[in-house]
């Protein structure tokens, strides 16, 4: 049925996902030798300049990782009556997952490995934890099929 806890679970991702989508996941200060001071915000669609507002990269290469997060997420809903295939699917997502939270971390390490001569200071915001959270919604999802699965074999053999 669609209105099971793990529905909520996975609709919750689905709603970090989007958050994540419009708002910046890490705040890179750079300060230069000239004590020039430029500050970045790493979103998932593009690193952003925030003081002239520039965008420097106009896609990421985490983009594709979300958009695929959300439809195996929003597919895995609506599969409520297919157990198991639910299950692979929380299975995939949080593989997928784990990918873009790695693609998320490792761009902040390369933007800051590129300036090792200057000082640089990564700030995480709140989105940055957002992989982390939906990873275990997901494991409570998927505990939640797994424990309405076995209710249901019980009831098979009761009959």
């Amino acid at each position: 049925m669609i209105q099971r806890i793990q529905t909520v679970y996975l609709f919750i991702c689905i709603l970090l996902l989007t958050w994540m989508f419009w708002s910046p996941y890490a705040e890179v200060f750079y300060i230069s030798k000239q004590f020039n001071l430029k500050v970045w915000l790493l979103t998932l669609t593009g690193i952003n300049n925030s003081y002239p507002a520039v965008k420097l990269i106009s896609f990421s290469e985490t983009l594709p990782f979300q958009i695929v997060n959300i439809l195996v997420l929003l597919f895995a809903i609506f599969s409520y009556s297919k157990r198991k295939r639910q299950r692979f699917l929380c299975l995939l997502a949080m593989i997928v997952n784990i990918n873009m939270a790695f693609l998320m971390h490792m761009n902040i390490h390369e933007i800051s490995k590129n300036y090792d001569n200057h000082v640089v200071d990564v700030h995480y915001l709140y989105p940055a934890v957002f992989p982390i959270v939906m990873l275990v919604l997901i494991v409570l999802a998927e505990r939640a099929i797994r424990k309405d699965e076995k209710l249901v074999r019980s009831l098979d053999r009761i009959r």
